[in-house]
């Protein structure tokens, strides 16, 4: 019966209308009676197809009942199917006003089922199933469930509702968003589990077009703050992640005030990983403030870790050199980073040295050929003599480099 319910809907695209009405539906009603929940799993699936095959005016009486016994099926499997196809369920249903009120009715069953997984799977799929239900039932009908699902016991189920609930801004009157959608959203970001305040803060795009950057600053900032300093390392990456974006968002002056600091910190965390995505993220954040504001808060602050104590300090230094040469130029590495270079070219720790020599071929690409005669090349030259042999090893490699690059395959650097 489940291979035969595998085929159904296939096998009902290509025989006559007559046959499907008269044989195919008749039959798809009665496997949602099954006593397998693999096979009206499959059901599921068959509702969409066949659904596109009817004409409007029969897939109210048809194809309604299905979804509906579907929906209150005893198993939580088959109404997770349900809950997650249910997009493609409305679209098949027709465009009825009719057929959308029914559908919106059933959804919302699915968003207040007594299993947290069906509740999950129908909250990732609310922007989806309000685009297609339209403003007027979005808010006579999605807000109140909305509401209690940002208190869902399920933490999977307010993280799936986090990662969508301002795709809904689009789909109800910007009263509605501000009176309604916004307090939910505030409740996700203060939510006591990190990775629902992560999901909230990765729909920053949709976040910002809503609420705007002074409200955004206000709420966000402080979830922000604690992702930072989460006990979990790859929340702290994550957040991490999203940085470039808080900057665009945020603008300089409150970046600077809020976030600025922390880009620091993160050169200093424990994680290796951490620490070089924090690396490359200065890149993206000078790119974005521009040279002056980058001489100003980020050189100084890399310059305090180039002489520090602690040798992964000075190591994430080395990193972060390596990037922001890329953002700044030749002007901003011959002023601003030229001298921290030297500095950490004669450090005590050899790896720092040897990670240094190894960057120093890239740096060069970012600077003028003169430049790169008179203040890389000499370095390089002194690494050579070190008293290390890695340290000799990779300066000589890098100044091989800059003499004659590596030939680029496919459109890459070849990094061998």
């Amino acid at each position: 019966r489940r291979a035969a319910c595998q085929q159904l809907g296939k096998f009902a695209s290509v025989i006559d209308y007559k046959h499907v009405m008269s044989e195919i539906v008749p039959s798809m009603s009665k496997l949602t009676k099954d006593a397998q929940d693999s096979v009206r799993l499959r059901t599921v699936e068959n509702c969409v197809m066949v659904a596109n095959l009817l004409k409007p005016e029969d897939r109210e009486a048809k194809i309604l009942p299905v979804i509906y016994a579907l929906c209150k099926d005893k198993s939580w499997r088959v109404r997770y199917m349900v809950a997650d196809k249910f997009p493609s369920l409305t679209e098949a249903a027709g465009e009825e006003k009719k057929n959308r009120l029914e559908m919106t009715n059933i959804f919302v069953q699915l968003l207040q089922d007594g299993e947290a997984e069906v509740r999950t799977a129908a909250a990732q799929k609310i922007a989806e199933v309000a685009k297609l239900a339209g403003e007027k039932l979005t808010t006579e009908k999605l807000m109140q469930p909305i509401e209690s699902l940002a208190k869902d016991d399920s933490q999977y189920t307010r993280a799936a509702l986090a990662s969508v609930i301002m795709s809904l801004a689009n789909c109800a009157p910007k009263q509605v968003v501000l009176e309604q959608l916004l307090p939910q959203f505030l409740q996700l970001l203060k939510d006591e589990d990190p990775e629902v305040r992560l999901k909230i803060i990765s729909k920053l795009e949709s976040v910002n077009n809503v609420i705007g950057v002074e409200l955004l600053a206000q709420s966000l900032l402080p979830a922000v703050d604690d992702l930072a300093r989460d006990k979990k390392w790859r929340i702290r990456l994550a957040i991490l992640k999203y940085v470039p974006l808080l900057g665009r968002k945020l603008g300089a002056s409150m970046f600077e005030k809020h976030l600025c600091q922390q880009c620091i910190d993160w050169l200093k965390d424990s994680v290796w990983q951490i620490r070089m995505v924090a690396a490359e993220n200065l890149k993206d954040v000078a790119e974005i403030f521009e040279a002056k504001w980058t001489n100003t808060n980020l050189v100084p602050e890399v310059k305090a870790l180039s002489e520090h104590k602690k040798p992964s300090y000075r190591m994430s230094a080395v990193y972060a050199i390596n990037f922001l040469a890329q953002a700044l130029g030749n002007d901003g590495v011959v002023k601003e980073l030229m001298p921290l270079i030297e500095t950490l070219s004669k450090d005590k720790v050899a790896n720092i040295r040897f990670t240094l020599a190894k960057k120093l071929s890239h740096i060069a690409k970012f600077m003028d050929k003169s430049a790169v005669d008179e203040q890389i090349k000499p370095i390089l030259v002194k690494m050579a003599q070190d008293s290390d042999k890695d340290v000799v090893y990779f300066a000589q490699e890098s100044y091989g480099n800059i003499l004659d690059p590596p030939k680029e395959v496919n459109g890459e650097e070849n990094k061998s």
